[in-house]
């Protein structure tokens, strides 16, 4: 029977998950400037991460995924108390800027998967998940006017926006990905694959961490594209 029961606990352990948790101040996961993830909104571009936010962050806007270099180009993805969820693409008139409102997303220390899409050929608005779930309605959804600004020769960052600031508060882990392309239908729900059950890789898979590493300071893309991450000051944990 003791055999048993340990056999049983050491199965549920392989289940968990691992994250890398980040302190809300100094700690970072930087990607270094590829072709295969440059200007990707030029096109089509869906992000997906799981997250576990204890707080908002650094001055009340943890960034979970950032490709902006000094904030005048490219996209991300952040918290406020005041906005909730909010996705930015850059444009030379105006940005696509989507908030969520607090109603739809607060930093609970629960795990949530989060995803974002926009569609440069299309309506050119910034659409959310939570949880598979379709933000709706938005506090704030604005289309993109313009062209995209570029974010060619812009590092990506998880866990802190580029100009080293808006830290974030919590753990990012299980799976996270960014492709080119669409990935869901906009406005309809989908169903969220578990942190343990990683996506397959396909050709519009640009990057994708699987965390699988468990330790160190290097975050390895398993898309196949190279894009592996350096982390800084992060902690590996296991949920």
């Amino acid at each position: 029977m003791r055999i048993a029961v340990r056999s049983h606990r050491r199965r549920v352990a392989r289940r968990r998950a691992l994250w890398i948790e980040f302190d809300g101040a100094t700690s970072y996961v930087q990607v270094f400037n590829a072709a295969s993830i440059q200007d990707l909104a030029a096109g089509a571009l869906t992000a997906k991460a799981w997250v576990r936010a204890q707080g908002y962050g650094e001055v009340n806007e943890g960034c979970i995924f950032d490709k902006t270099g000094s904030i005048a180009c490219g996209w991300h993805l952040y918290l406020t108390p005041a906005d909730g969820l909010v996705s930015r693409i850059r444009g030379t008139v105006l940005n696509s800027f989507t908030k969520s409102g607090v109603d739809k997303f607060v930093p609970d220390g629960r795990l949530h998967q989060l995803c974002i899409q926009f569609d440069n050929a299309g309506d050119r608005k910034t659409y959310q998940w939570i949880d598979g779930i379709p933000v709706s309605p938005y506090l704030t959804q604005n289309a993109l006017d313009g062209d995209i600004v570029s974010d060619v020769g812009k590092n990506l960052h998880y866990g802190r926006r580029s100009d080293g600031f808006r830290a974030f508060d919590g753990l990012i882990g299980g799976w996270s990905c960014i492709s080119k392309g669409f990935r869901h239908t906009n406005g309809v729900a989908f169903a969220v694959r578990k942190p343990t059950d990683p996506p397959p890789i396909d050709a519009n898979t640009m990057l994708q961490f699987n965390y699988g590493d468990g330790q160190g300071t290097t975050l390895t893309d398993v898309s196949g594209n190279g894009n592996h991450g350096v982390i800084t000051n992060g902690i590996w944990r296991r949920v």
